[in-house]
């Protein structure tokens, strides 16, 4: 199996080896074509997805039916519906592959076999925990204060190498603006006006 590289999970290094490749031994493989579904509402949420390959985007529905991006998760990151995931109750998003996709699934009672075989699992646990509260906190801080000229550059740099993968409606949605918005800031950018 094909080692991810997730920079954000330091303490793995601090592993042993044989502590390593047995989480990689628990891990479920799974492999999805573009515009099929690794979770739906009501999906069992009691995992989640360390993305090898490809471009995943969760979402969910507002009021007026409308599908409101939340994140996208492209190699090297991890795909998860944290509320369902900590509470233990069904899924409240869809997490749809983009483009073909390879993750892996850890089930979250790994983590008792984990911590039993060594305390540095829970900080590992704390690390995954420590980089969602501050990727949330970000997206927060980037809405509440960057524009959207701002916030496409960003999220441009951000995902360069999937960015073209990604539909132009859901980058309106991820930045908070209309398709309308997101197509007149594209042309004043072709334009040379922004």
């Amino acid at each position: 199996m094909k080692k991810p590289k997730f920079p954000q999970l330091q303490t793995l290094a601090l592993l042993p080896a044989g502590e390593v490749e047995f989480l990689f031994s628990q891990l479920q493989p799974v492999r999805l074509k573009s515009g099929e579904f690794l979770m739906k509402p009501g999906d069992d949420a009691n995992r989640f997805f360390l993305v090898q390959s490809g471009l995943l985007k969760s979402y969910l529905f507002n009021d007026e039916g409308n599908s409101v991006v939340k994140s996208f998760s492209q190699a090297g990151e991890i795909a998860i519906d944290y509320h369902g995931f900590l509470k233990q109750t069904p899924a409240s998003i869809w997490i749809e592959a983009l483009e073909d996709c390879e993750v892996l699934a850890r089930p979250a009672q790994l983590s008792g076999i984990l911590y039993a075989r060594s305390p540095l699992w829970l900080r590992v646990d704390l690390e995954v925990l420590q980089y969602f509260v501050l990727k949330l906190s970000q997206r927060e801080t980037d809405l509440l204060t960057m524009n959207a000229a701002e916030n496409y550059d960003k999220v441009a740099t951000e995902y360069a190498s999937v960015l073209e993968s990604i539909p132009k409606k859901d980058l309106a949605s991820f930045l908070g603006i209309t398709p309308e918005s997101f197509s007149r800031l594209m042309r004043s950018r072709r334009d040379g006006s922004a």
